[in-house]
């Protein structure tokens, strides 16, 4: 089931990279994991123990869902830093991140729940990508030949930078999945928006959207709320 989930969360959001401003994907992406696991403790689906929710707390993520439906709405009236695809496209994209910000949510709460039973951080993060990796590898092998031409060297250069900026950064986060309470790892997660509407400034494609700006920095005082509030 884990395997499943980060395979369809991954490659949904992926897909909405595509077509969407990456702060934008990443924001709801992120924002979507506090709210993911307050619904499934609301439903009684208890994956990983449940967390008790203060009121302050609460209002803090009611906050930050608003900030969220404000950027969907962003990037559907074409307000957003990228200049996106047709409407059908986007909507198709904010559907992916939908899946893909509860996916991955899911996932880190059965790594969590295979923490508790027993299994370190090694175990779960050799175990947890094997299915992508089998996805990954039959994409490739029903690719055209032209597709795969790769300079070594600029592929060398992504190897790494795939272990610094991915893989290091995910078992890092998976120590911290195991110490720490689901709610509290997913509003610390949610940050994340912040340092990539910072680096894209850098792209030549997007263009700076003071909106956009303005509703990750209301969802991130949200998110910083609501940690500060679970402490």
């Amino acid at each position: 089931a884990m395997n499943i989930a980060t395979a369809l969360a991954w490659n949904c959001y992926f897909f909405a990279l595509r077509h969407l401003e990456p702060a934008l994907v990443n924001t709801l992406h992120s924002g979507l994991g506090p709210l993911t696991v307050i619904a499934l403790a609301a439903a009684g689906v208890g994956i990983a123990g449940s967390s008790q929710l203060k009121p302050r707390e609460a209002a803090f993520h009611a906050g930050g869902a608003i900030a969220l439906l404000a950027l969907a709405a962003m990037a559907l009236t074409g307000r957003s830093g990228l200049a996106t695809a047709s409407l059908p496209m986007q909507f198709a994209a904010l559907a992916a991140i939908l899946v893909s910000g509860s996916s991955i949510t899911i996932s880190l709460l059965l790594a969590k729940r295979l923490h508790d039973l027993g299994c370190g951080a090694e175990l779960v993060t050799a175990a947890r990508y094997l299915l992508i990796m089998i996805v990954a590898a039959s994409v490739l092998a029903l690719a055209p030949p032209a597709q795969l031409s790769t300079d070594p060297t600029r592929l060398a250069w992504l190897g790494i930078a795939g272990f610094a900026l991915i893989v290091l950064p995910l078992y890092v986060l998976q120590l911290g999945i195991a110490r720490t309470q689901p709610l509290t790892a997913h509003v610390i997660r949610s940050l994340g928006p912040v340092f990539v509407f910072a680096l894209e400034q850098v792209d030549g494609r997007i263009t700076f959207a003071p909106p956009v700006l303005a509703l990750i920095v209301v969802y991130s005082i949200c998110a910083i709320g609501a940690s500060l509030s679970r402490r």
